[in-house]
């Protein structure tokens, strides 16, 4: 009789080590698809201001536009991140998990630009910001691109 609860005992071991072993690889690409891997070429969008063109990575996602760009060292010089909400609404952006700061493009549903929150710190966390009307779009980019490329309220972007 022992033999066999220790042979159960054993069997539950293997299954729950298993199931760790399953839920740690599950993790680990979870984590390098929303934080470390920089998206691929197919996944990006061009945004052409002037004479700048940036590419935008997509997080249309809930999951990734929660996580946005916390987490991570930096972006490429011409690198950015489009979130594309579901709705038109008051998306609020803030600096959690933040290591660099960056500028923040709001536009409504038709593309075009409502507000600019420029050089915007980590330091600022808890904060969050916020467009004056509805946003159906929000682009982050490395502090200082948004002002350099000439973005500005009321003008229309295509990506």
């Amino acid at each position: 009789m022992l033999t066999l609860a220790a042979s159960a005992h054993g069997r539950n071991r293997k299954i729950w080590v298993a199931t760790w072993v399953v839920l740690v690889v599950i993790s680990f690409f979870a984590y390098q698809r929303l934080v470390v891997a920089p998206a691929s070429p197919e996944d990006l969008r061009p945004l052409t201001v002037q004479n700048t063109t940036f590419q935008l990575e997509v997080a249309n996602e809930a999951l990734e536009r929660q996580k946005g760009l916390s987490g991570r060292e930096g972006l490429g010089e011409d690198a950015g991140l489009l979130f594309v909400f579901e709705e038109t609404g008051q998306h609020c952006i803030w600096m959690k998990d933040m290591r660099f700061s960056i500028d923040i493009v709001w536009l409504d549903a038709g593309k075009q630009v409502i507000k600019v929150a420029d050089d915007i710190s980590p330091d600022t966390y808890p904060a969050s910001f916020c467009p004056d009307t509805p946003a159906k779009y929000v682009i982050e980019l490395n502090a200082g691109r948004a002002r350099e490329a000439g973005i500005t309220a009321g003008m229309s972007l295509t990506f």
